[in-house]
Order: C-alpha cells, then structure tokens, then sequence
C-alpha cells in the first residue's frame, strides 16, 4: 500500500502542489496506520470483544453551506450588470473532516463560487489538509496544518464565504476586496498555530508560508492592466495573525500581517506598444489592526490597514501605492433573530492623498491622455442593512450602500475608466443556508 502511495505521488507530480502532494501520501499513510491499528487490536487476543462495529466513514463529519445575492446599482456595475440587477454573486461549498485520533484530523472543502463576471467561476478545492495537534492540556494548544490552508488574516477572511457568521452580506472593500478575495482566501502552505490561556482571556497565534491561489484576473488586478495576457511566477506568502479575547467574551483584539511577492512575466501583447511591459517584481505588504468589543446587545468592530503595494522594472518606472483603509461598524441585536448593523468604510489608494488630486497630477505627468480620474483613489461608503435569522440553519439580510469615490470598484466590469461614476448607490438581498 505505501509503495502504491508513493508511486501515485509521482505521477501526480505534474499534477498538484507540494503541499496537497504532502497532504495527499500523509491521509494514506495515516489511514493505512489506523487500520493496520484496527486490524492488530481485532486480532489481539481471543478473549478481546470488539465493540466497536461501526466503520471509519461513519465518523466523518459533514456541513456545508449556500448563499444567493441580488445586487442592484444606480450608476457603476458592481458584481455583474448591477445596473439591471444582477444575482452573479453566489456560492455554495461542501465540507468533510475526519478525526483519525486526538492529535490528527484531516479536513476537506469543496467550494463553488461567482464573483460578478471575475473568472474562473465553478467548483474548486478551498482547503484541503492535515491538522496534527502536537500539544493540548489545560492552558496550552499547539499544532501543525499542511495542504491548502485558510489565511489567518483579520477577524473575517477565514469564515467569509459561510454568510450566516458575518453580520454584512459585504465585508468592508477597502480590506476584504471581493475581487482579490482568492489570492488571500487560501494557499498550499505550512502552517502553525497555538493558544495559551491565562486568568483573564486566551492568547493564539497563527501563522503559515507557502504558494497563494492565483488567476488571470488576479493578475490583471496585481499589474492593474485589464486585459493581460501576462503570468505571475514564483508567487509566495507569508501570514501571521496575533490575537487575545477576554475571557468573559466582552472584547477580542488582533494584529494581522501579509507578505507576497512574485515575477510578473508579460505576455505577447503585453511587450509590445502601447504597453511595452517587461520583466520585473511585484509585492504586496499589508499590517492590520482589529478591535471589537460586546456591551450587551451591542457590538462594536473596528479594523485599520496599512497596504504597501509596489511594481519594479515592470512599467518603464517603478510604482509604488502606500494604501489606508478602516471601518467602524455598530451592529444591535434588537431580539434573537433581529440584527442591524450601520458601517462607514473609507479607503486611500495613497494615505496622505485623501482627495486623489496627488493621483491625477503624476498621472497626467506620465501620460497627458489619462482617462483615470480623482476619485479612482478613494472610496467612502455607508453602509445600513438588517440580518434575520429564524434559525441555526437559515438566514436573510438587506443592505443599502452610499458611496464616494470608486477605489476598489473593479475595472473588469467598468472597463472605460472615464465613464465610472463617483456617487453611486448599491443595495443588497441575501438568503443563505448551512447545516
């Protein structure tokens, strides 16, 4: 069994990415480990009675979740045609976990997704891995996860898909950019986690390295040409979360910090004019600071961002973005299915060029026919909505949205920059399920 694992991880070498090779001749080797253990213990002595009768599947744990969108804008489009309402923002994900023994359990999710018009669209692995628990007493936790991980980052990236945790049916953009939302969602990593509890609250740790999930309007975004036909290499990320929450459950804190780098490679069209792209470097650093506190029915979230974004020998000079962003959101839980919430999100292409006039002047430097605009740099957004949600299983939710400035409205959907629209207004519907 162990040399058919380990010639199928050869074939398959083409196939999949080192960790989720890692995670995939690990299952094997522990599932050929538990049975040969069941095996031995059924055959131990003629006097042992077995009562375990039922089989491993059946201690597999299934859930899943689904969510349905109705997206309705003024001016701009904003996950699909929004301007004639659009309902191209969905997903719907199945998830399995097995736990071998007390230290290990392995994790599986299959997760279906559409993001507007942003391709790929369908079913994709979202995670995929082995969860070894090396330590676990009464005050402290430690682990190791390898295979395709969640990122550790802020209070929400983890859970964003399962719509019925997140108070919103949209996170703040200017943080949790739906757009990039693949390249940080995930990655096939190496991960560590730990906890240690004291007499006033729990601290933990999670960090992890390892390749992120990239598409082409990922990369589109990253270069900030829309129809790229160039590849980014070499991609790695680094992510590092520290967090506390008090013990009585009343406030929570975490500091968050992302690191990615890659080799961006242009394609064909990419090297010739009007672009005349080359070879070079691309990076992104991000530092997050979040904060929430409970005071009875009333919860309070706040999270700021610093994003350092920067592009060499790519364009014919270097571009460099030092990017802000933060949002306060009130939420009351008015009884226990009745939840409204009310949030103002602001984000800063350049943190000391609030209104983009910065912006536009050293465009128009570089390129005296620049369609870009001033509110390309900003976007300021209050947000109203409710969440009702009867049971466990289901839940429904309405938001309207009030915005200025268009920074992380995506251009895949609003090509001709000159024609976006700096007030625009966006209201949302929602019904989800899980189980």
């Amino acid at each position: 069994m162990i040399r058919y694992l380990c010639s199928l991880s050869v074939s398959l070498n083409q196939v999949l990415p080192m960790p989720l090779r890692l995670c995939f001749i690990f299952s094997g080797l522990a599932i050929c480990l538990v049975s040969s253990y069941s095996i031995a213990s059924d055959h131990a002595s003629p006097f042992q009675v077995n009562t375990n009768t039922g089989s491993w599947i059946d201690d597999i744990n299934w859930h899943g979740f689904f969510s349905q969108n109705f997206v309705a804008t003024d001016e701009n489009e904003f996950l699909g045609t929004s301007s004639d309402g659009s309902f191209k923002s969905n997903e719907a994900a199945l998830n399995a976990s097995w736990r071998a023994n007390e230290s290990l359990q392995f994790s599986l999710q299959a997760l279906y997704k559409q993001i507007g018009n942003a391709k790929p669209k369908g079913v994709r692995v979202d995670y995929a891995f082995i969860d070894w628990r090396a330590l676990d007493d009464f005050t402290n936790g430690a682990g190791f996860r390898v295979g395709r991980l969640k990122n550790p980052y802020g209070f929400f990236n983890e859970t964003r898909d399962v719509a019925a945790t997140n108070t919103s049916i949209l996170l703040p953009e200017s943080i949790y950019v739906d757009y990039l939302s693949q390249l940080f969602h995930s990655s096939d990593s190496l991960g560590f986690y730990g906890h240690h509890e004291t007499n006033t609250g729990t601290f933990s740790l999670n960090t992890q390295y390892g390749r992120p999930i990239l598409n082409d309007n990922i990369t589109s975004s990253l270069v900030g040409i829309a129809d790229t036909d160039g590849d980014i290499s070499n991609e790695r990320a680094g992510f590092f979360r520290l967090g506390y929450e008090d013990g009585g459950g009343i406030w929570r804190a975490a500091i968050s910090y992302v690191h990615f780098s890659g080799d961006f490679k242009p394609g064909p069209n990419d090297s010739s004019p009007p672009l005349n792209l080359s070879s070079g470097k691309l990076s992104i650093e991000q530092l997050l600071l979040s904060l929430e506190y409970n005071w009875d029915k009333l919860q309070v979230t706040t999270e700021i961002q610093r994003r350092n974004s920067e592009l060499k020998d790519i364009y014919p000079f270097d571009i460099t973005e030092k990017a802000l962003a933060y949002y306060l959101q009130f939420a009351y839980k008015a009884s226990p299915t009745w939840t409204v919430y009310i949030r103002r999100d602001e984000g800063f292409r350049f943190k000391d060029d609030r209104h983009g006039n910065d912006y536009i002047t050293n465009l128009k430097a570089i390129n005296p026919f620049t369609q870009a605009q001033a509110h390309s740099a900003f976007a300021k957004d209050t947000t109203i909505g409710f969440r009702y949600s009867p049971s466990f299983k289901w839940s429904f939710a309405m938001e309207v949205h009030q915005i200025d400035g268009t920074y992380w409205l995506p251009d895949i959907e609003n090509p001709d920059v000159a024609e976006q629209q700096r007030y625009w207004n966006m209201f949302l519907a929602q019904v989800a399920y899980r189980f």
